[in-house]
């Protein structure tokens, strides 16, 4: 009939079903010299300060990095800010909140009617809330807390109208901004490089209103080199466009070097599990894919034309997921970019590729089940990609339809949700050191985010660090096939009975 899309598939499913914090993802961006030209601060309060004053010029300068959630009734939508403010939180050890320091966008006028201590007062204010919210383990922080930090704005006495109208837009800009929390490293080198790689704790230090950002940074006791872990908030941002973003910035900023993996074989290599609510949990560990990256090197130089295309990483990983008792059945979600409608390539697009790996097992041939595989694979991506595949038109159809119907169809029927879109999922950002997994409300048996498959370890080997969310026995069964394929892949590929 002529009906198109307004909003692209992807971009308004995120808003539908990446909601939750836990479906926030994080990338890692480790040894930068925040400091740039300038000479190596001698303090935590000088080195907290010039990176937060070359951060806050960063993002200023980057319009990707100038979006927050928009709240609606049925879904998350996503709204251009004004002001690129970053507030600047501090934790005790049980993980309550102390403070919050405001360090407000100076390429804009700010507050001319607020005296300094009314905006303390609105800080004091947010704090109260956060901490409430945190010991009552509230399933909507973010809605709670702007609902009852506009209360608040709305009835406080003692404010002329003006004052009223910028502590409005203040509390507006303190539900956008980018969260930032500093700490110092060990002095002992051993539990500095363990605790260089350990992921944050995400529950404790969470960006608590609708920031894109939220910032773990992490400082070397010489004050030479800083580590950051960077939130995303998923439903404005994507992955690669971010993890494009940190590689400019370690260029840009500078960077003394690569943060070495530890070895293997070694206790500091053991898994990390990490609660990440709702009765999720995050599995990160480190796995060594050289044999499989070999054996994708044999099968590029024998078989690209039957394959039309090469052996991509995803598919052999897909694949190699469905040779796993649990995962044989499900249908695989792999995210890719495509061509922006527009023809802009600035306006970056995302959709998906669904396929169920299993149906392409043969035992009596395994080797012709791969490259069948592999084939329809490589035609799904190609086909995504120019905005032509089942896939890509279905995410379009899609989004016409009004939020409300997703909240009815998922609780009505999960199941068949997770069996249209997927349910598990594989994301992959080639450059990233450590990609720290998402999860949507449809990947019912979990998601798994992979990052740089050849990075250094300290004994001259490779591994790639590997991140699973979802149950107890979902993170299990994922470490599980991810260690069985990336040593045993020639095996899947041999003639079974």
């Amino acid at each position: 009939f002529g009906m198109r899309a307004e909003e692209n598939g992807w971009r308004k499913a995120t808003g539908i079903f990446l909601r939750n914090e836990y479906s926030k993802f994080v990338l890692s961006c480790f040894r930068l010299t925040y400091y740039k030209q300038e000479p190596v601060p001698d303090n935590f309060i000088t080195a907290r300060q010039l990176l937060i004053r070359n951060l806050a010029d960063y993002i200023r300068s980057h319009s990707q990095l100038h979006w927050s959630a928009a709240p609606a009734m049925f879904r998350l939508g996503r709204k251009k800010i004004d002001f690129t403010d970053i507030a600047e939180a501090f934790y005790d050890k049980t993980g309550e909140l102390l403070w919050i320091e405001m360090h407000f966008d100076t390429s804009r006028e700010n507050f001319s009617l607020l005296t300094s201590e009314q905006i303390r007062d609105a800080l004091r204010r947010m704090v109260i809330n956060i901490n409430k919210l945190r010991v009552s383990e509230c399933g909507d922080q973010g809605r709670v807390l702007a609902g009852r930090l506009r209360r608040w704005a709305r009835r406080v006495p003692g404010y002329s109208y003006g004052a009223r109208h910028e502590l409005k837009n203040l509390v507006e800009r303190l539900l956008t901004a980018t969260f930032i929390h500093c700490e110092l490293l060990p002095r002992d080198p051993a539990a500095m490089r363990g605790r260089r790689l350990s992921s944050p704790n995400l529950r404790k230090y969470r960006n608590p209103g609708w920031g894109v950002l939220n910032v773990i940074a992490r400082y070397t006791p010489d004050f030479r080199e800083a580590d950051l872990w960077v939130q995303f908030h998923h439903v404005p941002v994507d992955g690669m466009p971010m993890q494009e973003l940190l590689a400019d910035l370690k260029q840009s900023w500078g960077c003394a070097g690569v943060l070495a993996y530890p070895a293997l074989s070694s206790p500091a290599a053991r898994p990390e599990i990490l609660y990440a609510g709702n009765r999720l949990f995050r599995n990160r560990f480190f796995i060594d894919f050289e044999p499989m990256l070999a054996l994708r090197r044999e099968l590029n130089a024998k078989y690209v034309t039957l394959m039309e295309g090469p052996a991509t990483v995803a598919g052999m990983l897909i694949w190699g997921l469905a040779q796993h008792r649990f995962f044989r059945n499900c249908k695989m979600l792999f995210p890719v970019d495509s061509e922006p409608k527009s023809g802009n390539p600035a306006e970056r697009e995302l959709s998906l590729v669904f396929i169920r790996a299993g149906k392409y097992i043969d035992r009596s041939n395994p080797l012709d089940g791969f490259l069948n595989f592999q084939k329809e694979f490589n035609q799904r991506l190609w086909h995504t990609r120019k905005g032509s595949s089942e896939s890509y038109e279905l995410l379009e159809l899609y989004s016409m339809i009004h939020p409300l119907f997703y909240q009815i169809a998922l609780r009505l029927m999960p199941g068949s949700m997770s069996e249209f879109v997927g349910s598990m999922g594989l994301s992959i950002l080639r450059n990233a050191d450590v990609f720290i997994s998402p999860l949507s409300d449809l990947q019912v048996n979990g998601f798994m985010t992979i990052g740089d498959l050849t990075h250094p370890t300290e004994d001259g080997g490779t591994a790639g660090a590997v991140s699973s969310c979802g149950t107890r026995d979902q993170i299990r069964f994922y470490q599980e096939a991810m260690t069985d394929l990336a040593r045993n892949y020639r095996r899947f590929l041999e003639r079974q009975p």
